[in-house]
């Protein structure tokens, strides 16, 4: 009879480990955990934002995110901040009892055993328990039983939740690519438009060498129009094949020689020799170098980069580094994010505003940081 209990176990364990959408999720445990141990109720308390209140989840012919309590009220409560279980065969007998939970939904508790539901990182997110066994008194083969469906029952929730994060984020992908493919695909048309009445005008005045640029600035409009079709894709989930990226290399190398070919002093060795360099420059990996980089030196770089960029701006940029910093990484990586870091600033920062480049220390890290005045993003 044991053994075909702990069989059971292992398929509800199964059943909710595999189900990923919270609603669902809430159904397969009070049912597995209600027939497993014959129980009237299966509840699951979890905490808040806050780790101040416990919320109920999952409770059976109930609705959900019905009852909500301190984490020091209850049976639940206890369980919560011990993380021990607990059984309590005369509930309203346990001074810990929170009667105003039956009073709420009329349902009469007679016993109760709870457990916590530890994540993996040893936290305890909540809890879960189960009301009334319907042959007597909880035993400890019970409390075991219901150990091992809590592990299961974690596993599952905090599958769910992440689950339930990668969506929202990957909708807010989805959004952004969105509103790039639709900002580039206005400007560009009108880009297309304006280069066509050129080369119309060009032609027309036998203009040879501004049809020459023209068709250079056309051609720039062409591989564009061919990044914001990938954008599409990326928002389509669509998947570049091997041929269209072979393909978008021969087009950026006919494009060298094309505009390479137009300056007659550029002999034949000379242009295939910027070919070979382009194939390399495209198909380059560089392996990672770490090197020991001194803070104040990279900032102040980066400082000098930033006066530069600001010539025409009415923009103050400021230092502030501790001494003696040194971080162990790849240099071109780290310059790659502060020149990204700068630029944004830069381009997000009003007139009159300021730009702060600091560096700092704790015990067991080193910061870096870029402030600017921009408006900011959500």
């Amino acid at each position: 009879m044991q053994l075909e209990k702990y069989s059971r176990l292992i398929q509800a364990g199964q059943i909710i480990t595999s189900e990923l959408n919270v609603d669902a999720l809430f159904d397969v445990i009070s049912d597995q955990t209600g027939k497993i141990l014959d129980v009237e109720r299966c509840s699951i308390f979890l905490v808040d934002e806050n780790e101040q209140n416990l919320c109920s989840f999952v409770a059976a012919d109930m609705e959900s995110d019905q009852i909500q309590f301190s984490t020091d009220q209850g049976i639940a409560g206890w369980v919560f901040c011990n993380k021990t279980p607990q059984v309590v065969n005369n509930a309203y007998a346990d001074p810990r009892f929170y009667r105003e939970v039956d009073k709420k939904t009329g349902f009469r508790t007679v016993n109760i055993l709870c457990v916590p539901l530890v994540g993996h990182r040893r936290n305890c997110i909540g809890t879960m328990q189960v009301l009334n066994k319907k042959g007597g008194d909880f035993t400890e083969d019970d409390v075991d039983i219901l150990t091992y469906m809590a592990s299961y029952v974690t596993v599952a929730l905090e599958n769910s939740f992440l689950y339930e994060e990668l969506k929202e984020t990957d909708r807010a992908r989805q959004k952004v690519v969105n509103h790039l493919s639709h900002e580039l695909r206005t400007p560009l048309s009108i880009l297309a438009s304006v280069l066509t009445r050129f080369a119309d005008t060009a032609h027309d005045h036998d203009l040879t060498h501004l049809i020459k640029t023209i068709e250079r600035g056309r051609r720039c409009i062409v591989r564009l129009n061919h990044i914001q079709e990938k954008v599409e894709d990326i928002v389509g989930r669509k998947i570049v094949d091997c041929e269209k990226q072979y393909m978008r290399i021969f087009e950026d190398l006919i494009s060298l020689v094309e505009e390479t070919g137009e300056d007659t002093t550029i002999q034949c060795g000379p242009v295939a020799e910027q070919v070979i360099n382009r194939i390399k420059s495209i198909l380059k990996f560089e392996p990672e170098r770490i090197e020991t980089i001194r803070v104040d030196l990279f900032l102040k770089n980066i400082y000098k980069h930033a006066l530069e960029m600001i010539r025409e701006r009415r923009l103050k940029v400021s230092l502030a580094i501790e001494d003696g910093l040194y971080i162990k990484m790849d240099g071109n990586v780290l310059k790659k994010i502060g020149d990204g870091l700068l630029k944004n600033a830069i381009e997000n920062t009003p007139d009159e505003g300021t730009i702060k480049l600091k560096a700092w220390a704790t015990a067991d890290d080193i910061f870096l940081e870029f402030q600017d005045c921009g408006v900011g993003i959500t």
